[in-house]
């Protein structure tokens, strides 16, 4: 695959709640200078509160990780 075929690297992400549930995230590349949308992924109502538990479960997470660290090796 050369650089041309892989798609942009994207720049931001956008979450927009629809009406019972639904959820869409368009996620945006900079292209000549301007955000421009490169996909859309739709999620129904329960894979959006799937997504929604494991992004907190992965911050959570990552912030006992830190945590851990900052206390330094337990004795």
């Amino acid at each position: 695959m050369n650089s041309s075929d892989e798609p942009p690297i994207t720049t931001r992400f956008q979450v927009l709640f629809g009406p019972e549930g639904a959820t869409r995230i368009v996620l945006f590349a900079n292209t000549d200078a301007h955000d421009t949308p490169v996909a859309t992924l739709y999620l129904n109502a329960e894979d959006g509160d799937l997504l929604a538990r494991l992004l907190t479960t992965r911050r959570e997470t990552y912030e006992q990780q830190r945590r851990d660290h900052q206390a330094g090796p337990k004795q």
